[in-house]
C-alpha cells in the first residue's frame, strides 16, 4: 500500500517535495497544477518507502536463514495514471501506466529464466511451480517463465459495466495492444492500436494504418475472449 492513493506515507521516505498542501494529504483535482505535483511526489515517495520495506523483509529474513534455499516473487496489482493521456489513478483504462509493473523474482543469481522480456501476473503461479518440480494444472492460463518466450495472446479488461477490452499480441519482433470500448451508443465504438516496443509511451493511434489482418485478427479476439466471458 505504500504507493496505493489510500497507503500511508511516513515523513521518513518524503525524499520529493512538496507532497502535501496546506498541510494535508493531495487528493485528485486535475485543474490545479499544485494539486497534481503533491499528488505525483506523494506517489514517488511512495516507491521509496515500498523500496526500503522490501529491503527490510528481505533484510530480516536473510538474517534468520531464510533466503539460503528460497525463491521468491515481488509484484504489484496494478500501475498508476498520474496525468498521461489527462488520466490519473488507475482501473479506468488499459494504458501501460496503468497495467504495466514490476515483476522481480528473488532466486539463485546463477540460474537462468528463460523469458525475462514479457510477462502477465497469472505467469507467476506457473513459474513457482515450474522451478519447484510441481506439475502445472492445465486450467493455468499463464505460462511459466522458465521456458523461452514465444508468441502469444493476452488479455486485459477494467472494471465496470462498460469495461475497456484489451489484446496484447507479442512476438519477437513487435507487441501490439489492440483497445476496445464499447459505450451504451452501439455506433460509437472506439479502438486503438499501439506497437509497444517503438511506441511505449502509446502516443501514435495505429488503428486505420495498421495491416487489416493484424487488425481484424486482434478484434476477434477481443470479442471471442470477452463474449465468452459474459455468457459465463
Amino acid at each position: 500500500m505504500s504507493t496505493h492513493q489510500a497507503g500511508v506515507k511516513l515523513e521518513t521516505y518524503e525524499r520529493y517535495t512538496p507532497a502535501k498542501i496546506d498541510g494535508r494529504e493531495p487528493w485528485l483535482s486535475p485543474e490545479d497544477p499544485r494539486a497534481v505535483e503533491a499528488l505525483v511526489n506523494r506517489y514517488d515517495n511512495g516507491v521509496v518507502q515500498a523500496d526500503a520495506f522490501i529491503e527490510q523483509i528481505l533484510s530480516a529474513l536473510e538474517r534468520k536463514g531464510y533466503l539460503a534455499d528460497a525463491i521468491g516473487a515481488i509484484l504489484a496489482d496494478h500501475g498508476e495514471a498520474l496525468g498521461e493521456k489527462g488520466h490519473f489513478l488507475h482501473c479506468g483504462h488499459l494504458y501501460e501506466n496503468e497495467i504495466g509493473i514490476p515483476l522481480l523474482f528473488y532466486d539463485d543469481p546463477g540460474f537462468q529464466y528463460g523469458n525475462l522480456d514479457f510477462a502477465t501476473q497469472v505467469d507467476v503461479a506457473p513459474t513457482i511451480l515450474d522451478r519447484l518440480g510441481l506439475p502445472i494444472p492445465d486450467c493455468r492460463e499463464g505460462v511459466s517463465l522458465l521456458e523461452p518466450a514465444t508468441a502469444r495472446y493476452t488479455y486485459h479488461t477494467t472494471l465496470g459495466a462498460l469495461p475497456r477490452r484489451g489484446v496484447i499480441y507479442r512476438s519477437a519482433d513487435a507487441a501490439y495492444k489492440y483497445i476496445r470500448f464499447d459505450p451504451q451508443d452501439s455506433d460509437a465504438v472506439k479502438e486503438e492500436l499501439y506497437e509497444l516496443k517503438s511506441d511505449p509511451s502509446e502516443e501514435k493511434n495505429l488503428i486505420g494504418q495498421a495491416d487489416e489482418t493484424l487488425v481484424n485478427g486482434l478484434r476477434r479476439r477481443a470479442s471471442d475472449k470477452y463474449d465468452h466471458w459474459q455468457d459465463e
